[in-house]
C-alpha cells in the first residue's frame, strides 16, 4: 500500500518479514531511507533492498544494524546531520532538502552503509 513518497506494509506482510529477502521499488532510485533501515531492524528480516533505475541498494541484517539505537535517537540525530549539512546544501535546504546526504553520512556513522548492486 503506497503513493509516490510513502508505503506502509500490512501486518501480515511485517510479520512475514523476518528471515527474508525484501525488496521495494524507489523510482527515484534513492538509498534506503531510516524507516526501510529500522523495518529491517525491527522486523529482522535477512535484508532489504529498494530498486532504482541505476540498480539496488541492499541494507543486510547485522552485528551493527543490532548495535542501531532506538528509532527515535536515529531520527534525532538525522534532524542534527541535516543541521549541519544545511550550509553545504543550502539550495536543497532552501528548496526542501533531498534527504539522501543527511541519510549516507548517518550509515556511515553508525556503519550500516548500504551496498549498491549497478545494473
Amino acid at each position: 500500500l503506497g503513493n509516490e513518497d510513502t508505503i506502509e506494509f500490512t501486518k501480515y506482510q511485517l510479520k512475514m518479514m523476518k528471515g527474508k529477502d525484501i525488496t521495494h521499488n524507489h523510482p527515484l532510485s534513492t538509498p534506503p531511507s531510516p524507516e526501510d533501515l529500522y523495518l529491517l531492524v525491527n522486523y529482522k528480516a535477512k535484508s532489504f533492498r529498494t530498486c532504482g533505475e541505476n540498480g539496488t541498494y541492499v541494507l543486510e541484517y547485522n552485528e551493527q544494524v543490532e548495535k542501531l539505537p532506538d528509532f527515535k535517537t536515529f531520527s534525532d540525530k538525522a534532524d542534527e546531520v541535516i543541521y549541519e549539512l544545511q550550509d553545504k546544501y543550502y539550495d536543497e535546504v532552501k528548496h526542501g532538502m533531498k534527504k539522501e546526504a543527511a541519510w549516507e553520512r548517518l550509515y556511515e556513522l553508525y556503519n550500516v552503509k548500504p551496498r549498491f548492486e549497478r545494473r
